[in-house]
């Protein structure tokens, strides 16, 4: 494979897995009786809830799935599972572990000790059982830093932050708070290797993963933070954070922008500056006959028309839903658009943009 193709293997096997990690883990999770023996008290029956108990073949093809050179829709496991997929006995295992997760995750008193059979999980387990790899340590060490990259992808968070560790966090990432390093940090068993299992051997998708030529060096990856913002919002239903929006009159040579054009308030003109778009300051006027979208310049409050294609139905629904909970929004909207054009101190400006 050419360097362009390890990249966008990458991509693939890491959605693959994300979108399977829940199917997977649940029809591998099993509950268990045990009984705890004591000296002055009889015996104990309770029951223990295993996650994602993934059998050693299928570990060992989820190795070769996400580090071997066979492109990821001709690898065993791939071929696997989309026939597990069309079979009823194995969407009956995923329904009881699903049924099971919940009932668990019910009784947790704590939310930090709730499970999510999720793509970290999946990407853990696999981890774990190569660095219980006991023959040929370079090569699992290996491996193991190869690995690192599919963390770094769950890592992203729309916000801005760059997250620069991989399945450990890093001394450069501790600055941010308690609840990110819990969420993405989950403790799993290591897995017993037979020995002289070697594993995979030689791979030049793991010498890619590892090169540190390939290395972003502002964000320690081989993907770009846009590649990663992309492979996120692929999945989740959320305005990218850096959207950037100029604040200027919409064009007038667009028919349907000219018949919708609104009235603003006196003495308020575009800037022309630039600001990003946040999904809980955009708002509606209720009584356009086409929702239109629009969002306060918070440098000096001019009302910005949002273009509509780049807001999805989902974020279009939360956003109207939002709007109508307060009939008079739109209102407030149009004098704070007035207050800020009149208003000199950029602090107070903030505040009212954002309100």
């Amino acid at each position: 494979m050419e360097k362009g193709q390890f990249k966008e293997e990458l991509k693939g096997r890491y959605c693959y897995v994300y979108e399977n990690a829940a199917k997977l883990l649940a029809a591998f999770t099993e509950q268990k009786k045990e009984i705890k023996k004591g000296l002055l008290k009889p015996e104990e029956t309770y029951y223990v809830t295993e996650f994602g108990n993934i059998p050693y073949d299928k570990l060992i093809e989820l190795e070769s799935f996400l580090l071997s050179d066979v492109p990821y829709q001709e690898s065993e496991f791939y071929k696997w599972l989309e026939t597990r997929k069309l079979d009823k006995e194995y969407a009956k295992k995923v329904i009881n572990g699903v049924q099971l997760l919940r009932d668990y995750n019910n009784e947790v008193y704590n939310p930090y000790l709730l499970v999510s059979l999720d793509a970290w999980m999946l990407l853990s387990k696999v981890r774990q059982f190569i660095a219980g790899q006991k023959s040929d340590r370079n090569n699992c060490i290996e491996k193991l830093h190869a690995m690192e990259e599919y963390f770094k992808i769950a890592r992203y968070t729309n916000d801005g932050r760059v997250w620069r560790s991989g399945y450990l966090l890093a001394y450069y990432d501790v600055s941010y708070t308690i609840n990110d390093i819990m969420t993405n940090n989950h403790n799993e068993a290591i897995y017993p290797r037979e020995v002289g299992d070697y594993g995979l051997e030689e791979s030049e998708m793991v010498l890619y993963l590892t090169n540190g030529n390939n290395i972003n060096k502002d964000n320690n990856s081989i993907l770009t933070e846009n590649e990663k913002q992309e492979i996120f919002l692929s999945y989740h239903d959320e305005l990218p954070w850096n959207l950037d929006m100029k604040c200027a009159i919409e064009d007038q040579a667009t028919p349907t922008l000219v018949e919708f054009e609104m009235t603003r308030p006196d003495n308020t003109h575009p800037c022309g500056n630039h600001f990003y778009v946040k999904e809980e300051d955009i708002f509606i006027n209720p009584k356009d006959r086409q929702y239109r979208y629009y969002m306060l310049c918070p440098h000096c409050g001019y009302i910005v028309h949002i273009p509509s294609n780049l807001i999805n139905d989902t974020i279009k629904k939360r956003i109207e839903e939002r709007c109508q909970k307060d009939p008079n929004l739109f209102r407030k909207k149009m004098l704070y658009s007035e207050l800020l054009s009149l208003e000199e101190d950029p602090i107070t400006r903030k505040r009212l943009s954002s309100k």
